[in-house]
């Protein structure tokens, strides 16, 4: 469901950035995809991803990618660089993409568990499966 009064579109988020940051951002989305189909809904400060509900969101920066992931349990590790409690099971991993090898195997299967968590496959998520 979205959040904003308004549309907006990916151009609004990659106007002003350099062609890298965009092609790290597609480099993210096939990641993404490798789990089935989602949602990407630019918002005004944010791209939210979502497939039952929003497991993933972020925003460009000049010199990469900042999002997070919504997870059931905390998986620190490179690429995250903070990971927030909000509940007992419900866990922000805030991560910073600067460049492909970023996207390496570890945080690809964060990825995974979080597009599980957007599908509220819960059984799934809290095994780690």
């Amino acid at each position: 469901m979205s959040h904003s009064c308004d549309r907006y579109t990916l151009r609004h988020h990659f106007g002003d950035k350099p062609a890298a940051v965009r092609a790290l951002f597609d480099e993210y989305v096939a990641a993404v995809r490798a789990f089935g189909p989602f949602t990407i809904e630019p918002q005004k400060t944010r791209i939210a991803f979502l497939v039952r509900v929003r497991f993933a969101a972020g925003h460009p920066l000049q010199s990469g990618f900042r999002g997070h992931l919504w997870l059931t349990q905390a998986h620190p590790g490179p690429p995250v660089v903070r990971v927030e409690k909000l509940t007992p099971t419900c866990f922000l991993h805030h991560f910073l993409l600067k460049r492909s090898e970023d996207l390496n195997g570890s945080f690809r299967a964060r990825i995974g568990m979080a597009y599980r968590v957007g599908c509220q496959d819960v059984g799934q998520t809290r095994s780690g499966a």
